[in-house]
C-alpha cells in the first residue's frame, strides 16, 4: 500500500500559513488564490533551451 508525505506549505513561516501540500516547497491552495505567487517571493525558474545549427 503505497501512502502520500504531508509537508507545510511554502509560506508557513512567512505568512504563518497552516496549509499542507503533497510535494515538497510547494504552494497550497489557500496561498495560491491569494495570489501569493506572484509576490516575487517564489524563486524563479528559466527555461534553457539547446540550439542546434540547421542544415539545408
Amino acid at each position: 500500500m503505497a501512502g502520500f508525505d504531508k509537508y507545510t506549505c511554502k509560506y508557513y513561516y512567512s505568512h504563518n500559513c497552516r496549509g499542507w501540500v503533497l510535494n515538497y516547497g510547494g504552494v497550497c491552495s489557500e496561498c495560491s488564490a491569494k495570489g501569493r505567487e506572484k509576490d516575487g517571493d517564489s524563486q524563479v525558474i528559466l527555461g534553457t533551451s539547446l540550439m542546434t545549427p540547421w542544415f539545408s
